[in-house]
């Protein structure tokens, strides 16, 4: 009689997430102009952070901190273009101040894309940003890794992140 129950609740939940995840594929098929506008402004803002650099043969782990804010320019089916609003990256207490910045969101079936390149401090070094964007619980979630350079010395960057509209 155990197994018998066993059996049916373990069917149950397994056609439940099967009933999800078709929910979840057709919501990921929706035009991205249901979800932003021209115009819009998203705030992303890091939870967690770090930073790798390499200097005279050390290695070193720094906490790392990043918030951009950035305005949709263009929309197409499955994709968005943005330009910088305002950003910094932060390291271990050193702010980065970002001048300029575009990028931009791809969806695609197994989820969606983000490339973010930019400067800081009036051209004075370079940032590139990829990573997913997931949505999970509602809110928007944003894992980003990729490269500050800042004259002669070269960031590794990785960050968890939250993007809002605002």
């Amino acid at each position: 009689m155990k197994k018998s129950w066993v059996i049916s609740a373990l069917i149950v939940a397994l056609l439940f997430s099967f009933f999800s995840f078709g929910m979840t594929l057709v919501a990921a098929d929706e035009p991205a102009q249901r979800w932003v506008k021209v115009g819009d402004l998203i705030e992303i803002t890091s939870r967690r952070g770090l930073s790798v650099s390499a200097e005279n043969s050390k290695i070193s782990r720094e906490n790392a901190s990043l918030t951009l804010t950035v305005q949709v320019t263009e929309v197409g089916e499955r994709w968005f273009k943005f330009r910088l609003h305002s950003g910094t990256i932060e390291i271990e207490g050193t702010k980065f101040v970002i001048s300029w910045a575009e990028g931009g969101v791809r969806r695609e079936r197994g989820g969606a894309f983000i490339t973010i390149r930019g400067s800081v401090q009036d051209n004075n070094g370079e940032s590139v940003l990829r990573g997913r964007v997931i949505l999970r619980g509602g809110r928007m979630i944003v894992m980003l890794v990729g490269q500050l350079a800042v004259g002669d010395t070269l960031y590794g960057l990785r960050f968890l992140a939250v993007a809002r509209k605002r």
